[in-house]
């Protein structure tokens, strides 16, 4: 053990013996007990020297006085024993003491142990309800499979998801657990009810025994307040509906109650932990539809395009069905708007992309990629609307971006790395595209030419899903390893690492940032950092994000029931 670890147990043990341990003490004891053979050994002998200097101390050698003062205190040896330091009388006499007080710890400790939770031998603890997009479960020798609706995850597996539009529900003992995207979930504990959250969105509620939740960072623990959290390799942030819950930071064990209606924080910030209260505010307005998996909004913030089973065009302010296009039915459906607003572009599971005029409804034209097993997806235009961009997809794997001239269907230069590229946006105010890769840094290049004009490095590695560009380009944003980055786009430099993550969208000034993902909306300051607002929207996993045109409206399509929510924002400062 380390010495941080040895310090840790020490003041338990202390506490222990002393009587002033209380519940949360007894029970980290407890756990680090129980999978650590070292620290078993020195709390035997830790015990068995707190033992041998408290008879020492009583002992009617010692205060008849035939004993030397300048004797050396007993030291702990083997667990069970003391190094005699004493005359043979003395011997025997701790020695009998320490037979029995070797048994007693025997026998507690086998009883203790043997009041550990046993495997359920009805079967494994959770149950696949229901599946959103494509997840794996992991073995314990690491292989995986694809999960389904009615599949059991056995303790000693994991769940995981890589794909942000992936979710599912699930049941443990009772209590329903609603996983958001990128999900890394184990189902290993040492007690039923214990599940372990390695990465991030999980909705869940307590069932009838109290729930324990384990991230890198804290340790939460309900028995009847239902629970959200976002968990990033940075921090853990737990938001309480209803009830209340009790988090305790991992790295200092640093406790706080959370009351209901309230979120906290735990691992970068090095501070006191606080709870924060919500803002409560409820979505102003719902555009009538469910089940859309895709969505954009046009240029300027009138028209909305949903994908259900169809394109369907909405008006925004009077939230009417304005008409619908050709149905199409496929896992990936992914659309997008030209600057002007006349022209959507859908891709999907197939190898071309769409292109609607909707003055009057038809299709003009298709634009297909070069293999035919590959789909287009993420379809965007660049800013000055000559170009159309996206990337071909293989099914778990990005094969790199195609770029066509809009004038004459011609198809661009690919730029060299295209192929490690995994998400993609127009720059603003120019013919350019930026892409995020797979090592986690950004390129930028030329529509035209393929040519690579900047490269933004961070100097951490992780795929870049999703990214963002502010209105006026001076801003881009992506979900990194442990939290957001936003980077100055001129300087080429990272400008803040928030504490968030999920879906973000830029307020067309420039000024705001918005993240949502599953159970919070987060508005932020681009300038300062700071966090400005922060809206619940309890157990709704947001997919897509945006501002109107007035920076006044967040609109955002819930992963769950796939409803548009509308929330009016109040003024930010």
């Amino acid at each position: 053990m380390n010495r941080d670890a040895s310090h840790e147990l020490q003041v338990l043990i202390d506490a222990l013996l002393d009587g002033r341990a209380d519940a949360d003490q007894q029970a980290r004891l407890q756990m680090i007990l129980r999978d650590d053979p070292e620290a078993q050994l020195w709390y035997l002998r830790y015990v068995n020297l707190h033992s041998c200097l408290r008879m020492t101390a009583a002992s009617p050698i010692q205060a008849s006085g035939s004993e030397s003062p300048s004797e050396e205190p007993p030291v702990a040896g083997g667990v069970g024993s003391c190094v005699p330091i004493h005359r043979e009388r003395r011997r025997l006499q701790i020695g009998v003491a320490l037979a029995a007080l070797a048994a007693t710890l025997l026998l507690a400790v086998w009883g203790w142990m043997h009041q550990l939770p046993r495997p359920e031998p009805d079967g494994p603890p959770a149950r696949v309800v229901e599946v959103r997009g494509q997840l794996e479960v992991l073995a314990q020798d690491g292989t995986a499979r694809p999960v389904m609706a009615g599949d059991a995850i056995a303790r000693g597996q994991t769940l995981r998801s890589g794909d942000s539009a992936s979710s599912a529900v699930i049941e443990r003992a009772g209590a329903p657990i609603e996983l958001g995207a990128n999900t890394f979930i184990s189902f290993a504990g040492l007690a039923a009810e214990e599940v372990q959250l390695t990465r991030g969105g999980a909705h869940f509620k307590a069932g009838p025994q109290p729930l324990l939740v384990r991230t890198p960072h804290a340790e939460i623990r309900s028995e009847s307040a239902a629970l959200t959290l976002a968990v990033t390799d940075g921090s853990t942030r737990v938001s309480v509906h209803g009830g209340t819950a009790q988090l305790v930071r991992t790295a200092d064990r640093q406790a706080v109650s959370i009351p209901s209606d309230a979120w906290v924080v735990a691992g970068r910030d090095v501070g006191p932990l606080v709870a924060h209260p919500y803002e409560k505010r409820p979505p102003t307005a719902i555009i009538p539809t469910r089940h859309a998996v895709e969505a954009a909004l046009s240029p300027n913030g009138t028209q909305l395009a949903l994908f259900t089973s169809r394109i369907e065009l909405w008006d925004v302010t009077s939230r009417k069905l304005l008409l619908t296009l050709a149905e199409r039915k496929s896992r990936l459906n992914e659309l997008g708007f030209s600057p002007d607003g006349r022209l959507l572009a859908r891709g999907g599971q197939s190898p071309f992309l769409e292109l609607w005029n909707l003055d009057d409804q038809q299709a003009t034209r298709t634009f297909a990629v070069p293999r035919a097993k590959e789909e287009a997806i993420a379809p965007t235009f660049s800013a000055d609307g000559k170009y159309l961009a996206a990337l071909a997809h293989l099914p778990g794997n990005i094969q790199g971006v195609r770029t066509w001239r809009l004038a004459d269907g011609a198809v661009m230069p690919e730029p060299a790395r295209s192929r490690k590229l995994k998400s993609l946006v127009a720059l603003p105010g120019t013919s350019s595209f930026v892409g995020g890769t797979g090592e986690g840094d950004l390129m930028r290049w030329h529509a035209a030419t393929g040519a690579e004009e900047a490269t933004y490095q961070s100097g951490q590695r992780f795929a870049i899903k999703h990214l963002a560009a502010s209105g006026d380009g001076r801003w881009l944003a992506h979900p990194a390893q442990d939290g957001i980055l936003i980077w100055d786009v001129a300087a080429r430099k990272p400008k803040h690492l928030l504490d968030g993550t999920g879906k973000l969208a830029f307020s067309p000034d420039g000024r705001w940032l918005a993240a949502a993902f599953l159970g919070y909306l987060d508005v932020w300051n681009v300038a300062t950092g700071a966090r400005a607002l922060t809206i619940p929207t309890e157990r709704d996993g947001m997919i897509w994000l945006a501002f109107t045109p007035d920076g006044k409206t967040l609109l955002a399509l819930s992963g769950v029931q796939g409803r548009i929510l509308l929330w009016r924002l109040p003024e930010l400062s």
